[in-house]
């Protein structure tokens, strides 16, 4: 092997191993409706949001059963990420992530199911479009 190969080699590869490992981050999640049924076709965007600023980081669309992969570029450790999905005319978000992303679970955004909630002054509420969050599921 060639002194120039080594010395060429050896540095591109320590880039490459450590952009993987501290220069990006994957999110591998799920859309699925109240029904716990797969939504196709959906863009899903990957928000990040610090003190200063916030911007979309990534986006992709679900595939037939509801997956999606987002990936942060650069992950900033001072941010929250979350995922945001618009569902006939309604916004769902996920839930707020710091990184590392969890690599072992899915994330999982639920869309147009039927909540209630309390009100302040002892009344139930009920909303059809209402978010209801979404969760990590292990896999």
């Amino acid at each position: 092997m060639s002194r120039l190969f080594r010395y060429s080699f050896a540095p591109a590869l320590i880039f490459l191993v450590t952009s993987h490992a501290f220069g990006q981050s994957d999110i591998n999640g799920r859309v699925i409706d109240a029904q716990d049924k797969p939504v196709a076709g959906l863009e899903v965007l990957l928000h990040a949001v610090n003190e200063t600023t916030g911007s979309d980081v990534d986006k992709a669309t679900t595939a037939d059963d509801g997956t999606f992969k987002l990936t942060a570029p650069t992950t900033d450790e001072t941010a929250v990420y979350f995922v945001a999905v618009t569902w006939e005319g309604q916004l769902f978000m996920g839930d707020l992530l710091r990184p590392p992303f969890p690599s072992d679970q899915e994330y999982v955004v639920r869309v147009g199911a039927r909540t209630s909630c309390s009100l302040a002054d002892g009344r139930q509420s009920t909303n059809d479009r209402e978010r209801v969050g979404a969760g990590w599921i292990r896999r």
